[in-house]
C-alpha cells in the first residue's frame, strides 16, 4: 500500500459564523481548487450571496444539521463522505500550501496510520500571519510545543 493515491474531502464544521467560513473557503479555494468539500452546517444559510456561492461550487457540499452539535456535524460529515482521507478543519483555519498533500502522503507511505493532525493558521485570532507563521517557524527551529512526529 505504499504510495497509494487516495481520494480527500475537507469537512468544515460551522455554527453561526458565515463571514469567516466565507473567508475560509476563498482561501482554501485559492489553495486547492478541485478539492471536495463538505460544509458542516449547524444552522441555514440565511446570506444569498453566500448561497449562491456554494451553489456554484461543484466540488462542494452540505451537511444540514438540525441543532448545533459539532461532534454529530463532524460524524455526519464523515459518515457521508465518500472519501478515503477525511481532513477537519475549523471554520477559522487556513491551510498551508502542501498542507493536504502532507496528510495524504502520511497514509500513503504508512499503511497502519490511523489519524493525522498537524498546524494550521487561525485567521479569526487577530494575529497578522506574518505572526502566525514566525511562531510556526520558530516551534519548528528550536522545539517549541508538540513533537514533530
Amino acid at each position: 500500500m505504499p504510495n497509494t493515491v487516495f481520494t480527500t474531502e475537507i469537512v468544515i464544521p460551522s455554527y453561526r459564523r458565515t463571514p469567516i467560513l466565507q473567508q475560509t473557503i476563498e482561501k482554501i479555494r485559492a489553495i486547492y481548487p478541485e478539492t471536495p468539500i463538505c460544509l458542516g452546517l449547524q444552522e441555514a444559510v440565511q446570506d444569498d450571496i453566500f448561497q449562491k456561492q456554494i451553489a456554484a461550487d461543484r466540488n462542494m457540499r452540505i451537511v444540514q444539521m438540525p441543532s448545533p452539535s459539532t461532534t454529530r456535524t463532524l460524524n455526519q460529515c464523515i459518515a457521508t463522505s465518500s472519501a478515503d482521507v477525511v481532513l477537519i478543519l475549523d471554520d477559522d483555519a487556513v491551510p498551508f500550501f502542501g498542507w493536504l498533500e502532507a496528510h495524504v502522503q502520511a497514509f500513503s507511505s504508512n499503511p497502519d496510520l490511523l489519524y493525522t493532525c498537524g498546524r494550521e493558521v487561525r485567521a479569526s485570532q487577530g494575529r497578522s500571519a506574518a505572526s502566525e507563521w514566525f511562531r510556526i517557524l520558530a516551534e519548528r527551529l528550536w522545539g517549541i510545543g508538540l513533537a514533530n512526529n
